[in-house]
């Protein structure tokens, strides 16, 4: 049975004004215990794990998102998005660029730094501390030092699909959905599944 595409017809540039009411609600009461706790300077809304920016309706509903957020409290409450390359569209909308270190955070094609946007490292994916035979993660110090990045987010500290000494590596071709209805998945695992 297809699953229903209706939000393959939806206008991702204007959120659903309930939608917009409960979040708006909770991220304000939220916002408000951080403040009172003294933790708001300590705190990043992590927005999305690598979104399809590839695609022209994520881009329009990412810009809806951080308004979104923004209207709760402008730009006091950092916005972070784990998009591993420079979304021109989004400049001035996210906060926190997460980009991958082959993206050359140094380089003029990404984030406009001069606007006071910060950057960080992202490993999703590249690399994990449960692959010990890879070790690129050990540089990403250094690489904060020398592109001036703030620092990294370190997606996976024990992910272990493998025995990672024998193998040296991890299945990170997990079956998953991009969008309602579709199957991604390993070709590892089919391959062992046939």
């Amino acid at each position: 049975m297809r699953a229903s595409r209706t939000y393959e017809n939806a206008d991702r540039s204007r959120l659903r004004p309930e939608y917009k009411k409960v979040y708006q609600a909770c991220l304000r009461e939220f916002w408000s215990m951080s403040r009172k706790k003294g933790w708001e300077k300590k705190f990043v809304l992590y927005l999305s794990d690598e979104p399809f920016h590839s695609q022209a309706p994520i881009r329009q509903q990412m810009r809806a998102l951080c308004d979104m957020i923004h209207e709760v409290d402008i730009r006091a409450i950092p916005i972070y998005v784990s998009t591993w390359a420079h979304v021109p569209e989004w400049d001035g909308y996210l906060d926190i660029w997460g980009v991958g270190i082959t993206d050359r955070a140094g380089d003029k094609a990404g984030p406009n730094r001069s606007a006071g946007t910060r950057i960080r490292f992202t490993t999703d994916g590249q690399m994990c501390t449960d692959t010990p035979y890879c070790a690129v993660e050990r540089l990403l110090p250094h690489y904060c030092f020398q592109y001036n990045v703030e620092g990294y987010e370190f997606w996976s500290v024990a992910w272990l699909t493998y025995d990672p000494y024998r193998f040296g590596w991890h299945d990170w071709y997990i079956p998953q959905s991009d969008t309602p209805g579709s199957r991604i998945g390993s070709a590892i695992q089919t391959a062992m599944a046939t």
